[in-house]
């Protein structure tokens, strides 16, 4: 409240302010007027000026800019040419120990040595390299011996019935190091693995996950299927979760046979950083490694990003393929020409569009197969020094308007005595509404004006003086639905239950602050079985009522199912409790489902509730469990019916959902209907639960665009 005097006097001039420049624009016009005319005749001097100073400047960078893009993709060449040169080498080392007999006593360090810390390798240590990308906590250095390499075994896979195999991969050290020493700021991880399920990295290190089965992994298929050296797009390595390209090939066993595949990992984007840092380029330019790939119709290509620092914002997920991106512009005609001159092995440097700014796109193939290094500069990078120049073209102009200002400055102040006499009369109202409405600010709400003018202030005052106990109710009005809300917000469960065998997830949407949708997951585990509740409920209307209504069935909900008896009964009895709660038409639907963990078994309870999808992935069909029973509280005598699944519930995925789902309308009118979301559970069979109820929740968002929610949505999704 101290400050309220220096915010009234703050609004008191900005309205005396106006009348100010008012009076001043009239009086001081002529003045204005030859002042702008001077002011644009140097303008357009320092224009002209920096208009030939930008073509020179443009030219020349033009010309450094395509002399660096191809000395840096030469550079990448040169880095690639080593790669696959020391690749080779490294895979007729390895045939050449996979031919000779195993040593008698070969030295072998297992990875679970580097992750116990108990007898760790010589020679272990952090390496500043190989920073493990944490996904809530900062990046910690992997400890790795460059003395060892380190032999891992995919799961199932026993030391001993692979134990030639070990024994002659572990000769492999010293060629790995050899290799490592002349390329160490170029190569990340080189790596053996056999299709016996060995498999053997250098420099040595831990940190593999449980599940981690080199013959899974995308540079191991890709040389496997080609039966050459191939190049492996950026993926997510899985002891550091950096991302890495990795080179690699096929090697044979003396009789011609597969294998393996030997293969070098490189950290792409540190050799893109290093390029640049070289290259003394800013840190807004952009640089990106492409490959030109098909795309859309037939014949038709576009610019496939393979390595962009953007990659880093990416899951970190080891087993998830990275999402590749396309290089776009908004100037299609450019983008087609470049398109068509780099389909022709060609390079250069254009200028269009990127990211909605002007800039300039630098082009080099690095290989003869597509692949193009890229330099995007923006424009203003260019012309940033010219526009210091026009800045202090400006300032001199401004002095030069500024003596015209000082003789006019009598002029000035006579007028602007003027002002603040003539806006006294004015402010003075609206100095008291200001000071009122700052006491209503802080809460009090007993303030009232005393504007006693007959004009608009008079009629404004009367309007204020109206608006404050409106005001007061409203406030008092959100406050309590805000608490409500957060009631209602308590009793979904805070997270998904962990039912051995089943994966489940559930999500709420309500279209006002509270609603009549409602889902639960309810531990049974204290009766004869061990059991998880799942209910999906979906009260009439909106609001505070409905709100009331799903909190009791909630509770008359977990108070009976958790006693023995069939889920029919429980159902019925509160059914029962709830008629007398339920007036003025209102009434529940509800699907309840009991799932055991042992047998697999589900039981059901439909009352009145949309049809629940079950989708069988094996098979790619859908059925529907359609309503059986009628909605709880209309009829206190229903006796309720339990259904079972037959077969079991075993590799499906049960979707229960309220009407609010396929009853969304976009912009035209149309409704999103079941087969919308049937689709989506299918395109998203094999992820988790959670990312099917996301799917669902982001594609309804989309559909529904700028239209407003007008429903609850709620959701289950249970997968076996």
């Amino acid at each position: 409240m101290r400050h309220l005097p220096e915010k009234r006097k703050r609004g008191k001039m900005r309205i005396r302010r106006k009348l100010l420049v008012l009076l001043l624009a009239i009086s001081l016009l002529p003045l204005l007027i030859v002042g702008l005319y001077d002011f644009r005749n140097a303008r357009n001097l320092a224009l002209r000026l920096t208009s030939r100073g930008n073509e020179i400047v443009i030219n020349r960078f033009s010309s450094q800019l395509r002399q660096l893009t191809r000395q840096s993709a030469a550079i990448i060449h040169q880095q690639k040419g080593l790669v696959e040169l020391s690749l080779k080498i490294q895979a007729l080392e390895a045939e050449r120990y996979l031919a000779a007999p195993p040593p008698l006593s070969p030295r072998v360090y297992f990875d679970h040595r580097y992750d116990s810390g108990e007898n760790p390798p010589p020679g272990i240590m952090p390496s500043p390299k190989h920073l493990r990308t944490n996904k809530d906590s900062p990046s910690s250095p992997l400890s790795v011996s460059y003395g060892e390499q380190v032999i891992r075994l995919a799961p199932g896979v026993a030391a001993k019935s692979a134990g030639k195999d070990i024994a002659r991969l572990s000769r492999m050290t010293a060629t790995y190091r050899d290799l490592y020493k002349a390329h160490s700021d170029l190569f990340y991880w080189q790596y053996t693995s056999l299709e016996t399920g060995v498999h053997s990295s250098y420099p040595g290190h831990g940190g593999y996950p449980a599940t981690y089965d080199a013959r899974n992994r995308p540079w191991y298929r890709n040389a496997k299927s080609a039966g050459k050296l191939v190049w492996t797009p950026p993926y997510v390595d899985a002891s550091t979760r950096k991302l890495t390209m990795t080179a690699s090939m096929p090697i044979r066993r003396p009789d011609r046979s597969f294998a393996g595949v030997t293969a070098i990992d490189v950290e792409i984007l540190s050799v893109l950083r290093k390029i640049r840092a070289r290259s003394a380029l800013s840190e807004n330019v952009q640089t990106f490694l492409t490959g030109l790939h098909p795309r859309g119709k037939a014949g038709e290509k576009g610019i496939r990003i393979i390595a962009h620092r953007s990659y880093l914002t990416q899951n970190s997920d080891w087993e998830t393929d990275l999402k590749l991106d396309w290089l776009k512009s908004g100037d299609g005609e450019r983008m087609n020409k470049l398109l068509a001159d780099m389909g022709r092995g060609g390079s250069g440097l254009v200028r269009m569009p990127f990211g909605g700014r002007d800039s300039f796109w630098a082009y080099e193939a690095i290989d003869n197969l597509g692949n193009y290094l890229f330099f995007v500069v923006p424009f203003e990078n260019v012309t940033a020094q010219f526009s210091q120049l026009e800045t202090i073209v400006q300032f001199e102009t401004w002095n030069r308007m500024a003596l015209a200002a000082i003789m006019s400055l009598l002029m000035i102040s006579l007028v602007a005595a003027v002002a603040v006499f003539s806006s006294r009369t004015v402010t003075a109202p609206i100095d008291e509404l200001a000071a009122a409405a700052q006491r209503v600010a802080a809460g009090d709400f007993k303030t009232r004006v005393d504007i006693r003018t007959r004009d608009e202030m008079g009629e404004l005052g009367e309007a204020f003086n109206a608006m404050v106990p409106q005001l007061e109710d409203r406030i008092q009005m959100h406050h309590s639905m805000s608490m409500a809300r957060e009631v209602q917000q308590s009793l979904l469960p805070a997270e998904a239950p962990r039912f051995p065998g089943f994966d489940i997830a559930g999500h709420s949407t309500y279209s006002d602050a509270t609603g009549g949708d409602y889902y639960d997951f309810i531990d049974l585990s204290g009766l004869e079985k061990n059991c998880l509740g799942i209910a999906v409920g979906d009260v009439s209307g909106h609001g505070i009522a409905p709100a009331l209504l799903m909190a009791t069935a909630r509770a008359l909900l977990r108070n009976q199912v958790t006693r023995p008896g069939r889920i029919a009964k429980h159902i019925g009895d509160i059914n029962r409790q709830l008629v007398p709660d339920t007036r003025h038409g209102r009434f529940m639907t509800m699907f309840y489902l009991v799932i055991e963990c042992e047998t697999r078994e589900v039981h059901w309870v439909n009352a009145g509730h949309d049809a629940a999808i079950l989708y069988n992935p094996a098979a790619g069909t859908f059925k529907e469990i359609k309503a059986a029973d009628i909605p709880l509280g209309i009829r206190p005598d229903w006796t309720y019916r339990e259904f079972s699944l037959e077969g079991g519930f075993e590799g499906q995925i049960l979707l229960i959902g309220t009407d609010g789902i396929w009853d969304t309308r976009n912009a035209e009118g149309e409704m999103f209907g079941k087969e919308a979301a049937c689709a989506i559970v299918r395109d998203y069979a094999s992820q988790s639960a959670a990312d099917i109820c996301a799917a669902i929740s982001d594609t309804l968002a989309a559909f529904r665009g700028e239209g407003v929610q007008t429903d609850d949505m709620t959701m289950v999704v249970v997968k076996g």
